[in-house]
């Protein structure tokens, strides 16, 4: 399945009200939403392989937060998604 057929197999789930490019509007009760955000930092691409784990971690949140807060939301909680080479786990 590409992404387009997956975020399209989302928008049809049941209390999934809106997907956008800053987050998923998720509707578990009538009046209220909870907006889900991720983004995927991958080592090489979004930061260099020196960078401490501790800045890491403050870019991971920050790119999450900045979605909930383009989409007037409040956050409550964080997702946050990181990769790594599988040898930097093992330590």
């Amino acid at each position: 399945m590409n992404e387009l057929a997956l975020v399209d197999r989302l928008r049809r789930m049941k209390g999934v009200s809106g997907i956008g490019d800053d987050c998923a509007v998720f509707r578990p009760t009538a009046g209220e939403d909870l907006l889900l955000k991720t983004d995927q930092l991958i080592e090489g691409v979004h930061f260099p392989k020196t960078m401490r784990p501790e800045k890491i971690g403050e870019r991971a949140l920050a790119r999450a937060l900045s979605g909930i807060a383009a989409a007037g939301g409040d956050p409550r909680c964080c997702l946050v998604a990181v990769a790594v080479p599988q040898a930097k786990t093992e330590r």
